[in-house]
């Protein structure tokens, strides 16, 4: 569980480190997983890697989608997810963030909650997982503390095909001379609110900057898919319309949730790339 201490941190910056490292098994297991995927979808680039828990990649096995889901299920980490957002957790969705040395794109200033989120009430967190060590020169996220505060800010999606975020917030909205750079190394993992402003540089270094990300939701919410609406995306985005939920701890307390007891639904599989 996440000390007083830490707790208060998130509370006030919208991001905490928990005091915590992934073994050293786990953590080459999780870099494996890593390296694996990206082999295995060269049509798809390492900056757009959605949803790598679900076994969407048409794999002759579900190794690296079990894979994935065994790390979401890390004690420690949930441990850590229920210090802030209570003992029922359902994971949404799940993306692995790799920047290729000198070629991988920027994220622009973006708070996470404006991509359609379905959750009623909103309440979800990200857990980011550093698979390689993540700092300034090969593009670490970046964030403004108490930026969580201000609510959910008006937002653009961008036209820009270098980015692997499309959707910006307005600078003017916000101090960027406060923000901070979210250094982590290897094993370590950050959670951070979903009204966070954060964004990330190009990789222009000659190190990969590779880390895994859950997205999950107390299960007091009800994830209401009648809420979803067309938007502007990427070609390679999932569906969140049709995103399977998983209960990673806890009961579904909403009572409304489809929770997956058995095989991923295909729609949930269906992928505009």
């Amino acid at each position: 569980m996440l000390t007083v201490e830490e707790k208060q941190r998130f509370e006030d910056e919208g991001l905490v480190v928990p005091d915590y490292r992934l073994p050293d098994d786990l953590l080459d297991e999780l870099r494996d997983l890593t390296d694996r995927t990206i082999a295995e979808t060269p049509h798809i680039p390492p900056d757009f890697l959605f949803s790598p828990h679900l076994p969407w990649m048409g794999q002759k096995d579900t190794s690296l989608s079990d894979g994935f889901m065994s790390i979401c299920h890390r004690p420690e980490i949930l441990d850590a997810v229920e210090s802030i957002i209570g003992p029922d957790i359902i994971m949404w969705a799940s993306r692995t963030f790799c920047k290729p040395a000198r070629t991988g794109l920027e994220i622009p200033w973006h708070q996470d909650r404006t991509s359609g989120w379905l959750m009623r009430p909103l309440a979800s967190v990200a857990v980011w997982i550093v698979v390689d060590d993540s700092t300034p020169e090969n593009g670490c996220m970046r964030y403004i503390p108490g930026s969580h505060k201000l609510g959910e800010l008006s937002f653009e999606f961008s036209p820009r095909t270098d980015l692997a975020v499309n959707v910006e917030v307005d600078e003017a909205d916000f101090d960027v001379a406060t923000a901070r750079d979210n250094v982590l190394q290897s094993g370590q993992f950050s959670i951070h609110h979903s009204y966070l402003v954060h964004s990330s540089q190009p990789n222009l270094s000659g190190k990969r900057r590779a880390g895994f990300a859950m997205r999950v939701m107390p299960a007091t919410s009800h994830y209401d898919r009648a809420n979803a609406v067309e938007s502007p995306s990427n070609q390679y985005d999932f569906d969140l319309a049709n995103a399977p939920l998983f209960l990673l701890r806890g009961g579904d307390k909403c009572g409304k949730n489809d929770i997956v007891t058995g095989p991923v639904p295909p729609l949930a599989l269906k992928r505009a790339g």
